[in-house]
């Protein structure tokens, strides 16, 4: 026989378990299939609440019913529940229906609208509507406690009466009984707990649910010290819960056994003092997910995920259930600088200067905001302050001294970009970025010696050759000082068509000179002495200036140089003075624009102001490729030539009236080690005034010997030369510079 106690401990609940399942499985899958009405919920039948977050702090939970009464949600309201140790929690409840599929589109609603997903819980109705905060209290949350105390130490048993979720063995009923519902939506809900742990909730499908507490230790709940219990969710599978480690008080109060029920009285004091002393309360339940945090991973996963809109609609969510957090504002502004929103994030980073002026994170912010923005407009100097303020607080970080030296460099102020560089090796001298920076900056500013060679050959005869040699030092870091001796020998041989034979040598002797103002300024001046066919002085005189609308504009002017551009004019003594405006801008990290409009004015002998050129000439340039440097452009050539003399027989010099021509320009550059590279370039098009193409070819070969000598040469075919008479042109270059 069975012994009484046995039997009235185990078999007697379990034939009542066995008794009451089926009836509230089947009360559950009628609501489930129930369609959506107006008519209120039954006193004392299930309901399905969305939820969206939860607090012990009663004033934090107020405020975000208030803040999404007033953008998300009207119906948002407040629910007052308890968890295991009968503490009280403070859900806001973003809407409750009877049918549970009314509150699954409920809850993807609210996803769609604010980026954020809702918990779809089942409850107990009576207890639901018994348990709402009322609206006065929202808005004088410090009586929420209060009323949470008192509700609590009032008839404890009368509330606990009342719970009973659907889909589960009715448990014993105990003092201060927690409304544990279950998560549903067949989604998977992970709450953080401590802001570190976290616990996933898998429901309605077959799986079973496990919340990861405090410290992620396991902890059996125990009946009877010996048998654990399981706690079934929506399809009678079993979910262990796992509390910590270091907790003696179990999660699940109404599956212990009769003899460890706690008094209804100590029930009351207990909750009272955990109203009291938070920081005392017991183990964490699913009511207490913290859904910032969990809302914060959400986001960051987007933002590193390339959906930066997507990350952006989520933590404008963030601002408005919680304010101006500094951890949610800085991942905000991440997106923000990401998607390149420059005004919206200064505006937001002024904020957060205001709110925070001792936050070195809002000023770190500040600081990538112009840099990022210096790439486009070129106003580097704009992010100086910042950096340098960061500096002064953290003068050992060597990242943003880096970022500095680069910002400096970007600017123009190479030997302030070289200090700091050498600050940067000094501290650490593994740092190859730094180093190769420091190599760069003495490659281009030290003591040079360049030649370059040019031979060309044209139809007809023709035959150009051009050595230029020039010696260029830094004088100081403004002053940069070149030397430079050019000769140019021009031949062509006659025939008995008349052409004319021509051999002349023409000797060009210049001083120029560099001055960087400041970042944004230069000045250029120059003076050359020509000797040979032509005779005389010529200068040069000009300016630079960078950082202007993200570009650079440079004007330039040259008068009296030699007419080398037509040979019939060589041979006569031809002198042009030039005027050329250009500007220069990188419109993204892949594409770039040059526009540049000049005129050019011929003299001839005793004829001054032979004739005017208008010429303009606008190139886009897209960056193919990196690694070899691959690119594209499309370049647009617009000249028109002005005679002084309307008659055509009276122009001993002919010139080409007026062009406008298209052209595609390929162009290569592949190093293959750190001392060879390929360069080629090819170019198509074709003059709106000609019916023949133009087409254009070359390449060549660099060679880096050491960091002192650089050595180029190559080979170019063009099928016009761009004269009136036209033809072919060949030409070999070469170009050697060595650095003291």
């Amino acid at each position: 026989m069975i012994p009484a106690r046995i039997f009235t401990r185990f078999c007697l609940p379990a034939l009542l378990a066995l008794l009451v399942l089926p009836t509230c499985t089947a009360a559950l899958r009628a609501a489930d299939n129930a369609p959506v009405t107006d008519i209120p919920p039954a006193p004392a039948g299930s309901i399905w609440s969305v939820q969206t977050d939860s607090a012990r702090n009663p004033a934090g939970a107020a405020q975000a019913v208030l803040r999404m009464r007033s953008s998300v949600t009207p119906e948002a309201r407040m629910l007052l529940l308890y968890s295991a140790d009968s503490s009280p929690w403070y859900v806001v409840e973003l809407t409750a229906s009877p049918d549970r599929e009314a509150a699954r589109q409920a809850a993807e609603a609210y996803l769609r609208t604010s980026g954020r997903k809702a918990v779809v819980r089942q409850m107990d109705a009576a207890l639901h509507e018994e348990r709402t905060v009322p609206e006065v209290l929202l808005r004088e949350p410090q009586n929420i406690a209060q009323l949470s105390v008192a509700n609590t130490a009032a008839a404890p048993v009368a509330q606990a009466s009342s719970v009973s979720t659907a889909d589960q063995t009715p448990l014993r009923a105990e003092p201060a009984q927690p409304a544990s519902g279950q998560i549903d939506n067949e989604q998977s809900a992970s709450v953080l707990v401590d802001n570190e742990q976290s616990a996933s909730v898998l429901v309605d499908n077959e799986q079973s649910a496990s919340v990861l507490v405090d410290n992620e230790q396991p902890a059996s709940v125990l009946v009877d010290n010996e048998q654990p219990a399981s706690v079934l969710v929506d399809n009678e599978q079993p979910a262990p819960v796992l509390a910590d480690s270091e907790q003696s008080v179990p999660m699940l109060t109404s599956v212990l056994a009769e003899d460890e029920q706690p008094k209804p009285g100590e029930a009351a004091t207990a909750n009272a003092e955990a109203a009291v002393a938070p920081e005392q309360r017991a183990p964490y339940t699913p009511f207490n997910a913290d859904s910032r945090q969990a809302a914060l991973i959400i986001a960051r996963s987007t933002f590193m995920q390339g959906d930066h809109e997507g990350a952006r609609a989520m933590y404008r969510v963030l601002l408005t259930q919680y304010g101006p957090d500094e951890e949610i504002v800085a991942g905000y502004v991440d997106t923000l600088l990401e998607g390149r929103r420059w005004a919206e994030a200064e505006s937001e980073l002024a904020a957060w200067r205001a709110r925070s002026p001792q936050s070195l994170d809002a000023v770190r912010q500040t600081a990538r905001l112009y840099l990022l923005m210096a790439d486009e407009n070129g106003n580097y100097e704009a992010a100086f302050p910042w950096l340098e303020t960061i500096l002064e607080q953290t003068p050992e970080d060597t990242d943003i001294k880096s970022d500095y030296a680069y910002a400096r460099l970007n600017a123009g102020d190479w030997n302030g970009a070289l200090a700091l560089f050498s600050d940067v090796l000094d501290a650490d001298p593994g740092n190859a970025d730094a180093a190769e920076a420091v190599r760069i900056i003495c490659r281009d500013h030290s003591p040079q010696l360049r030649a370059d060679f040019r031979s060309e050959v044209q139809t007809g005869n023709i035959s150009i050759n051009t050595l230029e040699t020039e010696y260029s030092r830094q004088l100081n870091p403004a002053w940069r000082l070149a030397v430079s001796e050019e000769r140019s020998s021009i031949h062509r041989k006659g025939n008995n068509q008349g052409t004319t034979g021509i051999a002349t040598e023409i000797l060009r002797h210049s001083v120029r000179a560099r001055n960087d103002i400041n970042t944004r300024w230069s000045l250029l001046s120059g003076i050359s002495y020509f000797s040979g066919k032509a005779e005389g002085m010529g200068a040069e005189a000009g300016f630079e200036r960078r950082d202007l609308l993200g570009g650079t504009l440079s004007l330039e002017g040259e008068l009296n140089a030699p007419w080398l551009s037509t040979l019939d004019a060589v041979d006569r003594e031809g002198t042009t003075d030039t005027y050329t405006a250009r500007y220069e801008r990188p419109l993204n990290d892949f594409w770039s624009m040059s526009a540049s409009a000049g005129a050019v004015r011929y003299s001839l002998e005793n004829i001054s102001g032979y004739s005017w050129q208008e010429r303009e000439e606008f190139a886009l340039t897209r960056s193919i490729r990196y690694l070899p440097d691959l690119s594209a452009s499309y370049i647009f050539t617009r000249t028109r030539q002005h005679y002084r003399q309307n008659d055509p027989a009276e122009r001993p010099v002919d010139l080409v009236d007026k062009e406008d021509i298209h052209a595609l320009r390929l162009e290569m550059l592949h190093w293959y080690n750190d001392y060879v590279a390929l360069r080629a370039f090819g170019s198509a098009g074709y003059d709106v005034f000609r019916p023949s193409p133009l087409f254009g070819a070359g390449c060549g070969l660099r060679f880096r010997l050491g960091e002192r000598i650089d050595l180029d040469a190559g080979f170019e075919y063009n099928n016009d030369t761009g004269q009136v008479g036209g033809g072919e042109a060949k030409a070999l270059t070469s170009s050697i510079i060595f650095r003291f």
